[in-house]
């Protein structure tokens, strides 16, 4: 799993549509997304600061806390 510059502050694992992910993400301002079963980069997210909370909802959203705001994201 390769994409991410600089320190990865946040990760998280769990199910988007249906499949087991792992996201992670950091100083750059990017969350990106891999399958965990192939490594293969699935999704990227750019944020305007750098990214210290990440988790998959049970709905399959992305909650993703950079900077003093949050989003919350819908991967397809």
């Amino acid at each position: 799993m390769t994409g991410l510059t600089g320190d990865v502050r946040a990760g998280a694992a769990g199910l988007l549509d249906g499949r087991l992910v792992v996201a992670a993400g950091g100083d750059d301002g990017t969350v990106r997304v891999w399958e965990a079963t192939t490594g293969a980069q699935t999704g990227a997210y750019a944020f305007p600061a750098g990214v210290r909370g990440l988790a998959v909802a049970p709905d399959g959203r992305l909650v993703v806390g950079f900077g003093s705001d949050t989003a919350v994201l819908t991967h397809r």
